[in-house]
């Protein structure tokens, strides 16, 4: 029997940290720090009156309302090709749902237009270690003489199709693996809760949809991060206006 071998890893291009309170009373999931940063930058520009740069920043967040996912299954044996799609299918339905259907996710066949590139594949290491999931998340606002000219989300995310003894992994399995890297996607952070979705991955025991602090998390994040956002548009162009 194989228990907790496996871990997930997030990986990102920045590692600053800032505070981000909602000011709810309920139990929440950890966010990414990166997220925090974002978030922190929108309300503090919009607060400075850097319209244009608190709704960028806050997009960033937001990513968009349809996540547009590129998947690669090329790498997936015949044998494990459906149960990889329906992992990946019922890893989008539940997330939507657990959101109440504010965020919805659709397969993208042009990887240069896709929010986040998806690759199963039989073995995922950081390193030498072998690990459940991967995501490398990359977001970034370019400015030029301090406007913004760009908005940049890429996000890829690897799946892992073979447990360590490559033996094939359960459609369960893979549907967690799915759920926990979108968890990322979405900006939540790894938590140190058993039972989690953003938790311990463990094989004989598969988390099949994030509980519900942890959604609860993602759509007051959001929520913030839009209202920073429709509240900058606003203010742009009521200036524009006068």
């Amino acid at each position: 029997m194989i228990k907790a071998l496996l871990t997930f890893v997030v990986l990102s291009s920045l590692a600053v940290s800032a505070l981000c309170s909602s000011g709810r009373a309920y139990r929440t999931a950890p966010l990414m720090p990166e997220v925090k940063k974002f978030l922190a930058r929108a309300q503090k520009s919009l607060s400075d009156g850097a319209w244009d740069d608190a709704a960028a920043h806050a997009k960033v967040v937001l990513i968009s309302d349809e996540v547009s996912i590129n998947v690669t299954f090329r790498h997936v044996p015949a044998s494990q090709l459906e149960d990889c799609k329906k992992a990946l299918g019922e890893a989008m339905s539940t997330w939507s749902t657990a959101l109440d259907h504010s965020v919805g996710f659709r397969l993208e066949d042009d990887p240069a237009k896709a929010d986040v590139k998806l690759t199963y594949l039989p073995d995922v290491r950081l390193q030498k270690d072998a690990v459940a999931g991967l995501t490398t998340w990359k977001r970034f606002v370019h400015t030029l003489a301090g406007k913004v000219v760009d908005i940049s989300c890429r996000t890829e995310v690897f799946i892992r199709t073979r447990d360590p003894q490559f033996h094939a992994m359960a459609m369960e399995s893979m549907r967690q693996a799915t759920e926990h890297e979108i968890g990322h996607v979405l900006g939540l952070e790894d938590s140190s809760h058993i039972g989690d979705l953003m938790g311990e991955f463990d094989l004989d025991h598969p988390v099949l949809g994030p509980k519900e602090y942890e959604a609860q998390t993602v759509k007051s994040l959001r929520e913030e991060a839009r209202r920073v956002k429709l509240e900058a548009e606003s203010k742009k162009q009521s200036k524009q206006s006068s």
